[in-house]
């Protein structure tokens, strides 16, 4: 994730507020007020105080069994609120399903948000082996088929963005040598796909 510069017109409470929610992923979807403490470099008070008041607001929910908090249903309904507004989604959910009926395979809809690739709509395809995929899942864009569409088809600033950044290896499949990534890159778009 980029940097977000600090800003004299911000509020800190709110800006710490929104760093715990986006410290919950789908990898890490549960945690205690230390471990956000020590992650975040906040103090346990300040992010127990922030924790309670989203909890009041339903964007998280704490677990009285374990004293672990999760996402609450409240960030669901926002995040369904954002993803059935938005136009390209909107005008991609028939051709999914339409490409889902021809090939007989999932298919997903993703966008590029910053140097991330991020899933906003997904068609399952009805044989019985799936693709384990999360909606609202930000993957690095160089790791992704996705990804490397968009990459592809953007302007190039943004390829040399993600480069510069780091091509960190994630499986024995992942392109973590610059000049490999750019030809993968000119392929896709000579071909299209």
């Amino acid at each position: 994730m980029e940097t977000v510069e600090r800003r004299s017109d911000t509020l800190s409470s709110v800006r710490n507020a929104a760093r715990i929610l986006n410290s919950f992923t789908a990898d890490n979807p549960t945690q205690r007020v230390s471990d956000i403490a020590l992650d975040l470099d906040l103090s346990k008070s300040a992010v127990s105080r922030l924790l309670a008041t989203l909890a009041l607001e339903g964007l998280v929910y704490k677990e009285p069994d374990t004293q672990e908090y999760r996402l609450g249903t409240n960030v669901l309904t926002m995040a369904g609120v954002l993803i059935h507004n938005m136009d390209i989604h909107k005008e991609a959910a028939p051709l999914l399903n339409q490409v889902v009926l021809q090939t007989g395979e999932t298919t997903h809809l993703a966008i590029l948000d910053g140097l991330d690739t991020i899933y906003i709509h997904k068609e399952e395809a009805t044989h019985p082996t799936r693709i384990k995929t999360h909606l609202g899942r930000r993957n690095p864009s160089y790791c992704t088929s996705s990804g490397k569409v968009l990459m592809a088809f953007s302007d190039p600033e943004i390829t040399e963005r993600i480069i510069a950044k780091g091509l960190t290896s994630y499986t024995n499949q992942t392109i973590t040598n610059a000049e490999n990534l750019r030809t993968v890159l000119t392929n896709i778009k000579s071909n299209g796909y």
